[in-house]
């Protein structure tokens, strides 16, 4: 039985691991970039000595905490008797209040008053065949989250002509979002769905290819075409500005082409909880 106390006990201490070391996997694709770009390695060495230092010292990544991101994937046999929505959001305002954590939450885009406690988080919550439950957890700094977009292009428009239209409006800021970064790619469903698949692309494990061979190509030529920019790490200049581009797709309107995008800065700060049902 996967009970309201587990989650949330869970679910703190993954708020705090996060907040202050890289995922193993990230390291090893940081490395593994630097190393294939022939990018400067003194980049790498200031990403890795900062998070050194975070843990070290007991001190975040980045002063920016960010507004924290939760998706839940929810076996269908599997039944739940409380609210996982209120759980995310009660193990948030502990942590980040106990632990005086930057708090980055408005209580409105017009008044920006702060919530004080970074709360509430951005929730999802899906349905699917797997067994257990899966809850994925992102911390979203405002530097990222501000280069998303969400456009609809002409179903006319092939892959060629959707990189053109990415590439137009990420790189005059991509500097803004702390370089090198992961970018998703949401294509498809409606303008809401692919803005959801855009930052559910970025949960996917750091590096990974599409399984749909389309797919990884028009990854594979993005993710050439950003680094041939010539913005590099930190917006300083150099071959390494995008570590990995992964997309997520879903069926659209004959009449429509969805395409949205998401940033993750270097900054990676992603995790997950699985239980077995």
């Amino acid at each position: 039985m996967i009970d309201q106390k587990t989650i949330f006990n869970d679910f703190k201490n993954l708020l705090i691991e996060i907040n202050h070391h890289l995922p193993d996997d990230y390291r090893a694709l940081l490395k593994r970039e630097f190393e294939a770009s022939g990018e400067n390695p003194d980049y790498l060495e200031l990403i890795l000595r900062n998070e050194e230092t975070a843990s070290a010292e007991g001190l975040p990544l980045c002063q920016d905490c960010g507004t924290v991101c939760v998706n839940v994937r929810k076996g269908r046999e599997l039944c739940l008797d409380f609210s996982m929505e209120l759980a995310v959001n009660s193990a948030v305002r502990e942590v980040y209040t106990g632990r005086e954590y930057r708090c980055s939450q408005s209580c409105s885009p017009i008044e920006r008053a702060n919530t004080g406690d970074n709360t509430p988080v951005v929730f999802s919550m899906e349905e699917t065949e797997e067994q257990g439950l899966t809850v994925e957890v992102m911390i979203k700094g405002g530097g990222s989250e501000n280069l998303a977009f969400a456009d609809m292009l002409s179903p006319s428009d092939g892959p060629d002509q959707v990189i053109e239209h990415i590439l137009s409006r990420l790189l005059p800021r991509i500097a803004d979002a702390c370089p090198p970064v992961i970018v998703g790619v949401g294509l498809g469903g409606g303008l809401d769905r692919a803005a959801l698949l855009a930052k559910k692309a970025l949960f996917r494990e750091p590096g990974t290819a599409s399984t749909a061979a389309y797919l990884a190509d028009f990854e594979k030529k993005l993710k050439a075409r950003l680094n041939s920019s010539g913005i590099g790490p930190f917006g300083l200049a150099g071959k390494l500005a995008v570590l990995s581009v992964q997309a997520e797709e879903a069926p659209c309107h004959i009449a429509s082409l969805p395409v949205a995008v998401n940033v993750m800065c270097h900054s990676y700060r992603v995790g997950r909880l699985i239980y077995e049902s």
